[in-house]
């Protein structure tokens, strides 16, 4: 089995389901920064419906860049 301790991660694409609850959100970015897979050069694109409000849950992350594509919005985060 292969083992990835230690390594970062540069670029995670999260794409879920539209309709997925803000918690559940909070707590996939709270794992990605307890397992520290991240580091401070990762790009983490987040795709979601334009409508929700994600504030608390990248919280964490500093957004760079946000785009607008019809019903979906996709920011790119990168940790502090």
């Amino acid at each position: 089995m292969r083992s990835y301790a230690g390594f970062k991660w540069d670029i995670i694409f999260i794409d879920p389901p539209y309709k997925i609850e803000s918690g559940i959100m909070r707590e996939i970015f709270d794992i990605l920064s307890e397992k520290k897979i991240t580091g401070t050069d990762t790009l983490i694109i987040y795709e979601f419906f334009f409508k929700k409000d994600i504030e608390k849950e990248t919280e964490n992350l500093k957004i760079i860049k946000q785009s607008h594509f019809g019903d979906k919005k996709v920011v790119y985060l990168s940790p502090y």
